[in-house]
């Protein structure tokens, strides 16, 4: 039986657009709580808190040194520690066109999600809007967007697809033809749409869980996962525990590429614990922490650059298994066109459906 810690930074909800925390992280290893000490003990010279925290250590040159050479130190056991790091804007574009946009694309009987070609799709509309129009323009739209999402009104609709409307009349001809794609939506969605997609439409976290876990069942029989009890997750504990259920049905889901993953996940069991009885919970605080800061950097490349430079220098980047980020990659992907495995949105709105019925069955 493995167990798998988990710890997050940087989450803000349906935030996206949150200015002050622009990269979400969740980071998990599967050491063992003697190794884990063995692996912070230097970290805790001369630190008065009763638990590591990123936020805490990394306020002094002294506590970033030591977190820098921490990640030098997992280098040589790089494969049991795992970071899966989000860049939210994008996200935020990402939802957009998922939600608004692929749902016309299926009516007429293209998927969009096949080839990866939502993901070409998304990076060429993050870059080319900045590109012909601005970064001011792009994130604009990103911020109304988020807005009207969070407030659900047709009051809040019509004023976001109006303004987008205006917004691709008074723009270039090139942006305007960018636009036109995502302002089919009015025409087949109404402000009811919205309401088919659940309590938190924008909300990544249990995605970016999904996904770690996939990993780790790549090598592993069977799962405890231990989270950090004031992680999302714990509020939402029985929606992660019918998506990682063991009697799930056994399956593949996924594209074709690179976007895989087997069912069931082989997790037996979730617990969220506090952080500062396991050690292994506060070095995946340090990790995501450090991995959202390096992140960071990437968008504001003036943010904390001289630690930031220091973990990539020591292979922060070797610890990342993957993550959403934006790319210039615009071409859809190659895909296995013998891949047999289902729709992992469909499969996984069916085991939440279910688990629903059961959660209110008298």
């Amino acid at each position: 039986m493995a167990k798998i810690y988990m710890d997050e930074s940087g989450y803000t909800g349906q935030d996206l657009y949150n200015s002050d925390q622009q990269v979400f992280v969740i980071a998990s290893t599967d050491f063992s709580k003697n190794e884990a000490k063995e692996l912070l003990a230097p970290l805790y010279e001369g630190y008065q808190g009763k638990e590591l925290k990123h936020s805490a250590l990394a306020k002094w040159p002294k506590g970033q040194k030591k977190i820098v050479d921490l990640v030098k130190t997992l280098q040589a056991q790089k494969q049991r520690v795992a970071t899966w790091t989000v860049h939210k804007r994008f996200v935020l574009l990402q939802k957009f066109i998922d939600i608004w946009l692929e749902p016309v694309m299926h009516r007429t009987g293209h998927d969009f999600y096949a080839s990866g070609e939502n993901i070409a799709f998304c990076n060429m509309l993050y870059y080319c809007l900045e590109g012909f129009a601005g970064k001011e323009f792009r994130d604009k739209i990103l911020f109304e967007y988020q807005k009207f999402m969070l407030d659900g009104s047709q009051a809040a609709y019509n004023r976001f697809w109006n303004m987008l409307a205006d917004m691709a009349k008074q723009s270039s001809e090139d942006v305007s033809y960018l636009l036109s794609y995502p302002l089919i939506a009015p025409n087949f969605l109404g402000v009811d749409h919205i309401k088919e997609l659940g309590e938190k439409p924008l909300d990544i976290s249990l995605t970016v869980a999904l996904n770690t876990v996939s990993h780790w069942r790549n090598t592993k029989k069977s799962i405890d996962i231990i989270h950090d009890e004031s992680s999302n997750m714990a509020k939402d504990r029985w929606i992660w525990e019918a998506l990682t259920s063991p009697d799930v049905a056994e399956k593949q889901i996924g594209y074709g590429d690179h976007r895989v993953m087997n069912l069931p996940l082989n997790v037996t069991s979730t617990s969220f614990e506090k952080s500062e009885t396991f050690p292994q919970i506060q070095l995946c605080d340090l990790l995501a922490g450090a991995t959202a800061t390096w992140g960071t950097t990437f968008i504001d490349h003036s943010y904390k650059k001289e630690y930031s430079d220091r973990l990539f220098e020591a292979g922060i980047h070797n610890l990342a298994i993957n993550g959403i980020w934006p790319t210039i990659d615009v071409e859809p992907t190659t895909v296995d066109e013998n891949f047999q495995g289902d729709n992992p949105i469909d499969t996984f709105a069916d085991i939440i459906g279910d688990a629903m019925n059961k959660k209110n069955r008298p």
